[in-house]
């Protein structure tokens, strides 16, 4: 797991419900996702049609908020 410490910035939890998934989504950013196989993605900007996010290249790359939803 990351150390946030080191990061300096503030980590605050939040649990949403898979129904709620795609608002909380475009309302997160910046955000960091904790994802199934101790993946983590970095949200960099939401909107409806497309996110912002830090790929592991460290280049900004724009996804459909359906591709992260079904991660």
């Amino acid at each position: 797991m990351l150390d946030f410490i080191h990061l300096e910035i503030e980590v605050e939890p939040v649990e949403t419900t898979y129904a709620d998934i795609e608002q909380t989504i475009q309302q997160a950013a910046p955000a960091i996702f904790m994802l199934p196989g101790e993946q983590i993605l970095l949200l960099l900007a939401g909107s409806t049609r497309k996110l912002k996010i830090l790929g592991p290249d460290e280049k900004v790359h724009k996804i459909a908020p359906d591709v992260l939803r079904t991660a």
